[in-house]
């Protein structure tokens, strides 16, 4: 009896195959737990990001533990340069919502800094607030003036 795949070569064939493939992938399965165990740090720290997140977007009262979330992140990634893309500038968009545009403008440059690729938007960020402060208001997400479209007759949003 010629077995499928040379089970026979393996003595498996007729003897039980279904206890040898659960072994086996018992085996293959204590394996890569053994080397997921050895696997190295991520290479971001997101700390309770996700969880912090969720919580905000059901409940906008938890603002202030989203925020410490994102300072947290902060704190525990930059001594290795684990801080995950984004991060600077979402805790930079709400100091700008809460009128700290100097700890916005300057976690916008951080953002800027570490991700390069930011850059445009970043820019586009800073030159908001830049403009209100000049103008004497309140800088607003996304480059909208307080009384309407962004100079030059955009929206502020994305084009």
């Amino acid at each position: 009896m010629k077995a499928f795949f040379g089970l026979a070569e393996l003595g498996w064939a007729g003897r039980g195959f279904a206890s040898h493939g659960v072994r086996a992938a018992g085996l293959c399965l204590a394996a890569a737990v053994g080397l997921t165990a050895c696997a190295p740090a991520g290479q971001y720290y997101w700390g309770s990001y996700s969880e912090a997140l969720y919580g905000y977007y059901r409940d906008a009262t938890r603002l202030g533990a989203y925020r410490a979330s994102l300072i947290g992140i902060i704190e525990e990634g930059e001594p290795d340069g684990r801080v995950p893309p984004s991060i600077y500038a979402e805790l930079g968009f709400l100091e700008l919502e809460a009128g700290n545009t100097a700890e916005a403008r300057r976690l916008f440059e951080k953002e800027k800094a570490r991700w390069p690729e930011s850059a445009v938007f970043m820019d586009r960020m800073i030159t908001a607030i830049d403009q209100a402060d000049a103008d004497g208001g309140a800088a607003r997400p996304g480059g909208i003036a307080p009384d309407g479209p962004a100079p030059g007759g955009g929206t502020g949003g994305t084009s």
